[in-house]
C-alpha cells in the first residue's frame, strides 16, 4: 500500500448517492469541502474543487466523472491523495 500524504474517506457519502439518499451535486460539494483539508495543494486542486462546487442541480453523472477524473490524476502523482470510497461494512 503506497503511503498517501491525504486519506478523503466518503465511502458513506457514495453509498447514499448509489442509493438514491443524496444528489451528485450534494456529493460534490461535500467532497470539495473536504478538499479544503489537503495538506499539499495548488492550484490545479483548487480549480478542481471549485468545479465540485459549481455542479449545478442538472448536473448528471458524466459532469461530476469528468472533474473525478482529474482529481485522480492529480492526487495519483506523488500520492497526494487517496480518495477512498469502500463504505463501512454493515453489521446486522
Amino acid at each position: 500500500m503506497a503511503n498517501w500524504l491525504n486519506v478523503i474517506k466518503m465511502g458513506d457519502e457514495w453509498r447514499k448517492t448509489r442509493d438514491g439518499e443524496m444528489t451528485i451535486p450534494e456529493l460534490a460539494k461535500l467532497l470539495a469541502a473536504k478538499l479544503r483539508d489537503v495538506r499539499v495543494g495548488d492550484a490545479v486542486l483548487r480549480d478542481i474543487r471549485l468545479a465540485f462546487v459549481e455542479l449545478d442541480e442538472d448536473a448528471v453523472t458524466d459532469d461530476f466523472d469528468k472533474i473525478l477524473a482529474q482529481l485522480y490524476d492529480w492526487g495519483d502523482y506523488r500520492h497526494r491523495l487517496f480518495l477512498d470510497t469502500f463504505a463501512p461494512a454493515r453489521i446486522a
